[in-house]
């Protein structure tokens, strides 16, 4: 019997092994979401996986089998703060993290971008820490490049005048890994260490919306930042380019082998066909 291992906002995750997790929607009116995240699933196979995405080794209408990997990096970066109890904001913080993250999540997104996918929803809880190399997870607000962007979770998206996200591609996509490049040289998400009080949110939705972004530096990866936040770079594939010049050549993160892919499929199948996980989706009938 496969137990909960967490839920999220649209979706409730179990455990079905060490390497599986079964992913599920969480109530009928998330069953749109889950089958967008399917089809994406879809898409990242017929162009080969890659390597700094997690692996969904097989899909069924409701029901998502994925690679069971480490931490969110959001988790991680909790760890390693001081924050204040009552108003949580944050007062010191470590940013000793290696710097071959950047490249792999930049990475990661350059190549969805390649197929004409853009992830939408980058932000520390979607990364993953496996081992010693960071893995991009959840596609079930993943659009083609140019679709409207229906979901933004600040400080990693930036509302316009109109009250919009904008159309999802580099300008999206580069403003969140900015986000994440601050989170990685700083130990923290943009703002959380200004004391905004209660209506810290509403604050920072001005802020982004007014272009007052959080002060940085003249070093490169400020730069890198600043350029993020702007929409300087043309292509997601040319800010990742721009990284991988700072970080220098990094080792390769080992791509699941083809042989091991197809035994956990095959313990997925088995796991449907033994009935284990049917009791999952009774909510959704």
């Amino acid at each position: 019997m496969a137990s909960l291992e967490f839920f999220g906002g649209s979706s409730h995750i179990y455990r079905l092994n060490h390497f599986i997790l079964v992913k599920v929607p969480r109530e009928k009116g998330d069953e749109a979401a889950h089958a967008l995240e399917q089809a994406n699933f879809d898409v990242i196979e017929r162009h080969g996986r890659y390597p700094n995405l997690v692996n969904s080794f097989y899909r069924l209408p409701g029901v998502t089998f994925l690679e069971s990997v480490g931490t969110n990096l959001q988790y991680i970066l909790q760890q390693h703060q001081t924050r204040d109890p009552r108003t949580r904001q944050v007062l010191s913080a470590s940013a000793d993290y290696p710097i071959h993250w950047r490249a792999e999540i930049s990475g990661a997104c350059a190549w969805l971008e390649q197929i004409g996918l853009a992830h939408c929803d980058l932000r520390p809880e979607n990364i993953i820490i496996d081992g010693d190399h960071a893995k991009v997870i959840d596609f079930d607000h993943s659009v083609q490049v140019d679709s409207p962007l229906d979901i933004g979770t600040e400080p990693f998206a930036r509302k316009s005048v109109d009250g919009s996200y904008g159309l999802a591609g580099p300008v999206t996509e580069q403003f969140a890994m900015g986000s994440i490049l601050f989170c990685l040289t700083r130990g923290y998400q943009p703002y959380e260490n200004e004391g905004f009080g209660k209506d810290h949110r509403i604050h920072m939705g001005k802020s982004l919306q007014d272009r007052e972004f959080p002060q940085l530096e003249t070093h490169q990866w400020d730069i890198v930042i600043s350029s993020c936040w702007e929409g300087n770079f043309r292509t997601v594939k040319e800010l990742h380019t721009e990284i991988e010049s700072l970080t220098g050549q990094i080792e390769s993160t080992p791509l699941l082998d083809q042989t091991t892919f197809k035994e956990r499929r095959a313990e997925c199948e088995r796991a449907v066909k033994d009935g284990l996980i049917r009791s999952l989706v009774q909510h959704l009938a």
